[in-house]
């Protein structure tokens, strides 16, 4: 564009000069909607492109229907220029909706870090200076570049970098005389993208301070990692590259913290995402893209701005508590904290493929089906669910930060599609119709004041010969983590907020996660969601909601499977619900140690652990509430349950033990020791159980 500002767009304007911006902030053109921050990325062009729209242009036409569109970029502008941009624009009055910005991990890099000429220091005293309100009306006219002597002498220490100071790197990659030898290839990567991001980098600094600026004007925060040229970096320089850049995305996602856990921020990590083809130079380690990778690059981050701008299908009726104490919570922090490592995407499909196998679930008993999930997350399992093509699935949530998660995940996946829809919704006010063939409901119960109520209304929405399938969760099952939510409590009072007791008690617990095989819960979440809420509401075991729907639906499976049914079917008659009872009764203790399987047990020695285990773990619940703990009735209890495991499961009997102990020793003001054969006891978790509504035809 010749004339930026002069040529304004159905969507808006872009700037790439100084004196663009200041026309921008004297209000030349309208205050932007959405506005977007980036770096020479957003206008190079390749020679071959048949398509020569910028990347901004390309944001500005995807983005039309979110309002004005502000496109502010330049080369080599970083994070610091954006943040001063960001701020003279709020004096200047901008209050956009949206706040969009790439972050590219090279600026990180000790070259970009110190090159005089990529400071911009007056045009960054100029936007300084106008964000305080003295700002004159004109910009700096040229840069005063600082003597590059000393920055070009300064000691270089990146490993495959064999340039001793930066300015002898600069000259090693000036010089173009072989820019395809595999050799300087490698070092060229490695000067990319082969340094450490430090937890205290100045950068990461201007990157929180974006998104507190950002939100305190009431936009929504969008930031992306730049793609990197991955394909070509292992090429030239060896797998070693991938970590390189992993360790450096971590560092971002460490650095915003709670405010990615709140969804303060949408980060879309892209540095993986494109292959070398759709790069400028595709032996290079440049950022910048072909017009194929422009345009995947506008689309996306497009959607990621218009999902969240889009009005959501909304019918919450009533205080969230009263359903779920645990949703409220979630509301108050506005965190979603079920998310799960899906680095892996086969690895994280086979998992859900294995649980609808047990749970006698096959794909085509999804495909072309009619499907509602009652409380999706933030997605994950929704992921595998979708990719099954239901003729549509509805997703409804109270928790309107899972909502937000949900639709991005599955828009990033290709997933979200006019199949799929979603509804702001407390479950119980969600209409309860006969209209569906399969009705999801999964990690739920347990967080309910009222589970029984929330079954009954949900299994109303399973058509006459369809599928329900939810999640219990049992005392026995879940002792070792009511025992945990203790010693959480003990370390982390609950009057901090939760940023802080997230990190009080984040170290002591990492072991436990570790410990546990298969795990695949992100380990911040698998802590606050299990052991920082504040109650999970009360257990509700699988016998309890079988014998509940027992009027209208037949159990199908279950994950633990521990039924076995040796019956001639003609002889069933369609009795299926007493035997599983009556084999779970033998089984039950069995979910109190995921490491082991004892043989069957009577069923008054069962009976008995069933019920020292609830009163065990309401013991701790009391405790946990209460201003003080007292732990003197939590260790009676654990006194007398410590016969019925050693009857019952007696190789979990160390791990009771070592927990009885730790509570013991502790004093008040004082962290408990760390745990030892407690460390990797894990009850069976929830139990997974499909029951068909037998209204269908005989």
């Amino acid at each position: 564009m010749t004339d930026p500002l002069g040529a304004l767009t159905a969507g808006g304007w872009h700037s790439v000069s100084t004196t663009d911006l200041a026309r921008a902030l004297r209000g030349s053109v309208p205050a932007p909607a959405c506005v977007v921050l980036g770096d020479s990325t957003f206008e190079r062009l390749a020679h071959q492109d048949v398509d020569r729209r910028s990347l901004a242009e390309l944001f500005l036409g995807d983005l039309a229907d979110v309002g004005p569109v502000g496109v502010i970029s330049k080369g080599a502008y970083t994070l610091p220029l954006f943040l001063r941009v960001l701020a003279a624009g709020a004096r200047a009055g901008w209050r956009p909706r949206h706040v969009a910005f790439i972050i590219n991990l090279r600026s990180f890099g000790p070259v970009w870090m110190g090159t005089p000429a990529w400071q911009f220091n007056a045009e960054a005293a100029w936007l300084a200076a106008i964000a305080e309100g003295a700002g004159t009306a004109s910009p700096p006219a040229e840069e005063v570049l600082d003597d590059e002597a000393p920055f070009r002498a300064t000691p270089l220490a990146i490993n495959g970098v064999r340039a001793p100071t930066i300015g002898a790197l600069q000259t090693f990659l000036a010089d173009k005389s072989d820019t395809t030898e595999p050799q300087r290839l490698r070092e060229v990567f490695y000067a990319y993208h082969g340094f450490t991001i430090p937890p205290d980098h100045p950068r990461l600094e201007s990157l929180r301070a974006i998104v507190d600026l950002a939100l305190s004007l009431g936009a929504q925060v969008h930031a992306y990692l730049a793609p990197v040229n991955l394909e070509a970096a292992v090429l030239y320089a060896g797998d070693d590259m991938r970590g390189r850049v992993a360790a450096n995305v971590a560092a971002v996602r460490q650095a915003l913290g709670d405010r990615l856990l709140r969804n303060d921020v949408r980060l879309l990590d892209l540095t993986s995402a494109f292959p070398a083809s759709t790069f400028l130079r595709p032996t290079h380690p440049t950022e910048h893209l072909n017009e194929e990778g422009r345009r995947i690059l506008s689309r996306q981050l497009a959607r990621s701005i218009l999902e969240a701008h889009q009005p959501r299908e909304t019918v919450v009726t009533r205080d969230p508590s009263a359903q779920s104490e645990v949703l409220a919570f979630y509301q108050a922090n506005r965190v979603s904290p079920v998310g799960q490592s899906i680095e892996d995407l086969d690895a994280h499909f086979r998992r859900r493929r294995s649980l609808y196998h047990l749970l006698g679930l096959s794909p085509l008993t999804v495909r072309g089906r009619r499907v509602v999930e009652f409380g999706p997350g933030s997605g994950h399992n929704c992921l595998y669910t979708a990719s099954l093509r239901p003729a549509s699935y509805v997703l409804v949530d109270g928790n309107r930060t899972g909502i937000d998660e949900t639709r991005a995940l599955m828009s990033r996946h290709g997933l979200f599609d006019g199949t799929i829809s979603q509804v702001e919704a407390l479950f119980l006010d969600y209409p309860a119709r006969p209209e569906f063939d399969l009705v999801l409901c999964e990690g739920v119960t347990n967080i309910q004041s009222d589970p029984a109520a929330l079954v009954r209304h949900i299994a109303a929405c399973v058509a006459p010969g369809g599928i329900l399938m939810l999640t219990c969760v049992d005392a026995v099952s879940f002792l070792p983590e009511i025992g945990r939510r203790l010693l959480a409590r003990l370390i982390a009072p609950p009057e901090l907020p939760l940023d802080q007791r997230l990190d009080l008690v984040r170290p002591y617990f990492l072991p436990h996660v570790a410990a546990l095989p298969g795990m695949s819960r992100l380990p911040d979440h698998w802590i606050i969601d299990v052991l920082l809420v504040p109650r999970l509401g009360r257990f509700w075991g699988l016998d309890e909601a079988v014998r509940l729907l027992d009027g209208d639906f037949d159990i199908l499976a279950t994950s633990p499977r521990f039924s076995a049914d040796w019956r001639w079917y003609k002889t069933v008659d369609g009795s299926f619900n007493a035997h599983a009872l009556a084999e779970f009764d033998r089984w039950r203790h069995c979910l109190i140690d995921c490491r082991d399987t004892p043989a069957p047990a009577a069923a008054q020695t069962v009976q008995a652990l069933a019920q020292g285990c609830e009163a065990t773990c309401a013991a701790m619940e009391v405790a946990i509430a209460a201003a003080t703990p007292d732990l003197a009735p939590i260790l009676a209890e654990l006194a007398a349950l410590r016969p019925l495991v050693q009857t019952a499961a007696p190789k979990t009997l160390p791990a009771l033990d070592d927990l009885a102990e730790v509570l013991a020793a502790w004093r008040p003001g004082e962290q408990p020791r760390p745990t030892t054969a407690f460390t990797p006891w894990f009850g069976r978790g929830q139990q997974y159980l499909t029951l068909v509504n037998r209204g269908g035809p005989a």
